[in-house]
């Protein structure tokens, strides 16, 4: 019995696959299930909820095809060899470095958690040998000011509508909320005395605080005198489609109405994430503040939103260069 084994019948062991929602995965042609599969394929059994990532949607069908291209007496899939030609695949077939990445930790995740659950004996987790692919950080272009402010401009005051897409455009601006957060937020999550709003489920369901300035507040205050209803949410759809909670197509098709009225380029949700950082920055926020309020939990990722130009940097040598400073 070949040494990864092992790893297969764990994974057949698995409460996942006695409950009968996924065939028994094997290693190999079976003839009986009429399919192949890899490590990968039995992550998908025992972490099905993971399986919406990015990484792993493709990981089992892709990580078989590399498999069953070679002589299986070449190297088998719990050896370093194969997930280097796993990751070298991936990259020929068009992913992106994040793309890359995302299924590699969806594999790394995986080794770890059978070398630590089964503990098995004279096996070597081979992810140890196998480097992490390179993501290069670069900078992300966020929503320039204007073209919100040219956003606003076309809401319509003193409508439902425009008061709640002003209030929108606003609030994700001043919190920096990824949308999913932005739209969760319940009419109690909102502190208006203190300007605070939870975020209850953040990302790794991490909750934090965000915050809202004077004219996000007075926007928010307008729209929220139309509801009447006994909805939960703080964002929902006109009246006349039952007030129902937006989500996430909705309020991107907010944005692209408002881009479209306003004659500028839509921007992605994201980029008011990312304007909020970099907003932030330079205005004298420290980076270990602004990776709290965006609830990250180091500074690495948040590299990515600040795109300093050279007016920036120049104008922070201003401020703090030694000799100036120094009155040499």
């Amino acid at each position: 019995m070949p040494p990864h084994s092992n790893i297969y019948a764990a994974c057949r062991g698995s409460s996942v696959v006695e409950q009968g929602t996924h065939k028994p995965l094997v290693v190999g042609p079976n003839p009986t299930l009429g399919t192949r599969t890899t490590i990968c394929g039995n992550y998908r059994v025992i972490f099905p909820k993971i399986h919406r990532y990015r990484g792993i949607r493709h990981t089992k069908k892709e990580c078989a095809d590399v498999y069953y291209s070679r002589d299986p007496g070449d190297c088998q899939p719990d050896q370093p060899t194969f997930l280097r030609q796993y990751l070298l695949y991936i990259e020929g077939t068009g992913h992106n470095p994040g793309g890359r990445h995302a299924a590699y930790r969806a594999i790394r995740t995986f080794l770890f958690w059978y070398e630590e659950e089964v503990e098995p004996e004279g096996w070597s987790n081979p992810i140890r040998k196998v480097k992490a692919p390179k993501v290069p950080i670069e900078p992300i272009e966020p929503v320039s000011i204007v073209t919100v402010s040219k956003m606003i401009k076309v809401c319509e005051r003193g409508t439902f509508t425009g008061d709640r897409d002003t209030a929108n455009l606003l609030c994700l601006l001043d919190t920096g909320a990824r949308a999913t957060e932005f739209l969760d937020i319940n009419i109690e999550d909102v502190n208006q005395t203190c300007i605070a709003i939870l975020i209850r489920q953040g990302k790794g369901s991490k909750p934090r605080i965000v915050y809202i300035g004077k004219q996000s507040r007075k926007a928010l205050r307008r729209y929220l005198k139309h509801r009447k209803d006994n909805n939960p949410a703080l964002w929902v759809s006109h009246p006349r489609f039952d007030l129902e909670r937006i989500k996430y197509d909705g309020l991107r098709g907010i944005i692209r109405r408002r881009s479209l009225d306003a004659d500028v380029v839509a921007p992605s949700l994201h980029d008011f994430r990312r304007a909020f950082a970099l907003s932030m920055l330079r205005n004298g926020t420290d980076v270990f503040t602004l990776a709290k309020l965006m609830g990250h939990e180091g500074i690495t990722v948040l590299q990515r939103y600040l795109k300093q130009t050279n007016q920036d940097t120049e104008e922070a040598h201003r401020r703090a260069g030694p000799v100036d400073n120094a009155g040499l």
